[in-house]
């Protein structure tokens, strides 16, 4: 066969495969012995990154990391397509921001909403529920906004790992907040008798960030979860930081970008529930295709 048809044919081979960058972060199995090791995660609480160099956002970060070495393989740095497009010294929509006040001056109120993703990057998988804007704001007062247990959103209880199985289990403790937010009715914005926030959506840039690139949520496998889009196929992980302008704040604020409708919509039926999701690093043939890595998200 010519050589020049011989050339084109492996060309078109590649180019109708998918193609991934491997991270330089790699999650370290250990030996057979330690399969059922597991390792308690420390959780960082929301902070301030509010004028942060770029710099200093990541190094603390990498500072976090370091308080677990034995579960990364390497020195850790950062994967430039989650990260590469945050910008230096820039506003952060603020917990308090996204969660009470919205879009306008006040949006950068409160630590960074990212940060409960950003500075627990082990958190390969976090949960987002939909809390955005349930509160009167001229029922909010200035005891609130000094509470730091103030219920704004979901706040992960735990992290535990299992290297060996190549799992990991993070719980939320929804009930608590329910409670708190039922404390609070007054203050709500709909039908206090309705105190049940059950939607969520998914956050998994820090997976992508360690290399896995394509997930899944399995409702077969998850226990009083239901997937409001019923997508039922892996999905390419496109979340990143970014600074963009959904703040309506002067200048833009650094947040996460863009919307996953496949991955922005469950709902709890119920509570306990778990939440079972599937990580890989090359996209998969099928959902059933053994996961490179396990994330539970365990609701209480």
């Amino acid at each position: 066969m010519n050589k020049s048809i011989i050339c084109f044919i492996f060309i078109a081979i590649l180019s109708t495969q998918t193609v991934v960058a491997a991270s330089a972060n790699v999650l370290i199995k250990p030996s057979n012995d330690q399969d059922n090791e597991s390792i308690a995660v420390m959780l960082n609480r929301p902070a301030n990154l509010n004028f942060l160099s770029k710099t200093d956002i990541l190094n603390k970060r990498e500072k976090y990391l370091q308080l677990s070495p034995n579960l990364l393989q390497d020195a850790y740095r950062p994967d430039p397509s989650v990260f590469e497009h945050m910008e230096n010294g820039k506003v952060w929509w603020g917990m308090q921001g996204a969660f009470i006040w919205g879009a306008g001056k006040r949006s950068i109120e409160g630590p960074a909403e990212e940060s409960r993703f950003i500075l627990n990057p082990l958190l390969l998988v976090g949960a987002n529920p939909h809390t955005a804007l349930m509160w009167k704001t001229n029922s909010i007062t200035d005891n609130d906004l000094a509470d730091p247990n103030f219920p704004l959103c979901w706040l992960p209880s735990s992290l535990t790992y299992f290297p060996g199985l190549s799992l990991a289990q993070v719980t939320y403790p929804v009930s608590e907040f329910n409670q708190q937010i039922k404390i609070r009715q007054d203050k709500l914005r709909f039908n206090p008798t309705s105190l049940k926030i059950n939607g969520f959506g998914l956050i998994a840039y820090n997976a992508r960030d360690f290399g896995f690139q394509y997930m899944y949520l399995d409702i077969s496998k998850s226990i009083n979860v239901i997937n409001a889009n019923g997508c039922k196929e892996a999905i390419a992980i496109k979340q990143l930081i970014h600074c963009g302008n959904s703040c309506k704040y002067p200048g833009g604020c650094n947040n996460m970008s863009p919307a996953m409708p496949a991955i922005d919509h469950f709902i709890l039926t119920n509570l306990p529930a778990r939440a079972c999701v599937y990580l890989w690093k090359n996209k998969p043939s099928s959902i059933a295709d053994k996961a490179d890595f396990t994330f539970y998200l365990d609701f209480r």
